[in-house]
């Protein structure tokens, strides 16, 4: 009878322990997947990391994951988590893709076949894009070709000499043979830049000029153009930008389509998911880059313009450069603008 009790009295208390053994074994069976499995990244480029976080903050509807790393071009000899890579840089090719482009001139100018219906690019998709426009005041005239074509004439063409990547932009397009078509010797492209401030077509001491001293410039002047990036506009005070117009570079009237000079920013996957729960929040990742709220905020963030045509511009401005973008053929993005981290 005594050892009866004392079963008794032990009875629930193992009851207990074995249903605690049981929930670890059971917390344990769902947990340990979870832990040792890599969390999904975003891995972005330096100079957006502090931007792709607010990002993801402000978007509605939220990310499906939030956690942010920068990126390196440098691979990492431990494993990393899978995610994708938020970069303005061209997708890595095998080999260097200079279509047309020149092969020892500009080893990054390449041309991309991208526009508004097809916004992939070797498995990479474009989110925003940052165009270079030519910009004048609203009440000024067009930049034509027979102008660009005949230095001197009316109006002042601007050129801030001193920014390598505004040098380079002019070169490009005035080297373009036809839609797409750039010389690929090195020796055209330098002789061009050394003609380039003789002729009279831009203002006087162009070579000295900064960014800061064009738009001094063109407000100052009469009729004036600019070719520059859409990001430099959104730096200049609210009541000068909403004086512009802008307009895509003036093609010749023989050409039957016609590009844009732009960066991009990308999304590359980084890996393909190792499990099928990484597939599934990439899945859920790439549809949320799609939708065009979400490039909308992105490019609103940036100062940019969204990469889809649905997605709202912020301005009348923006709105042209996406025009023009539904438009182009190609686009094509300059060396320098990515070596200098162009906004």
């Amino acid at each position: 009878m005594k050892n009866r009790i004392i079963t008794r009295k032990k009875l629930p208390r193992i009851l207990l322990g074995g249903l605690i053994l049981l929930a670890f074994a059971a917390g344990a069976l769902i947990l340990i997947p979870i832990l040792t499995e890599p969390k999904v990244t975003w891995y972005v480029a330096p100079e957006y990391e502090k931007q792709w976080g607010e990002i993801l903050a402000r978007a509605s509807p939220p990310p499906p994951f939030m956690q942010i790393q920068v990126y390196k071009k440098e691979r990492s000899k431990k494993r990393e988590p899978d995610g994708i890579i938020i970069t303005r840089e061209t997708p890595e090719l095998p080999e260097p893709v200079l279509a047309a482009g020149p092969k020892e001139a500009l080893e990054s100018l390449r041309i991309i076949p991208i526009d508004s219906g097809n916004r992939e690019y070797r498995g990479a998709r474009a989110l925003a894009f940052n165009p270079w426009m030519v910009y004048r005041k609203y009440e000024g005239p067009q930049l034509t070709r027979a102008r660009l074509d005949r230095p001197g004439g009316e109006g002042t063409i601007l050129i801030p000499g001193a920014e390598p990547a505004a040098v380079e932009a002019w070169l490009a397009q005035l080297l373009q043979e036809s839609p797409g078509v750039f010389p690929e010797d090195r020796e055209t492209w330098d002789k061009a830049e050394d003609r380039l401030f003789l002729d009279r077509r831009f203002q006087r001491g162009a070579l000295s000029y900064s960014w800061f001293d064009i738009w001094i410039a063109l407000f100052q002047e009469g009729p004036s153009w600019v070719y520059a990036p859409l990001g430099k506009i959104r730096e200049l005070p609210p009541d000068q930008a909403a004086s512009l117009d802008a307009a895509q570079f003036p093609i010749p009237g023989n050409w039957n389509r016609y590009g844009m000079q732009a960066d991009i920013l990308w999304a590359i996957p980084k890996a393909p998911g190792t499990s099928e729960r990484v597939k599934k929040v990439l899945e859920d990742a790439n549809f949320w880059l799609e939708k065009p709220e979400i490039q909308a905020l992105i490019a609103d963030t940036l100062g940019w313009v969204p990469a889809h045509p649905q997605g709202k511009p912020y301005d009348t401005i923006a709105r042209e450069a996406q025009v023009v973008w539904f438009s182009s053929s190609f686009i094509w993005q300059g060396a320098k603008n990515v070596q200098e981290g162009y906004r």
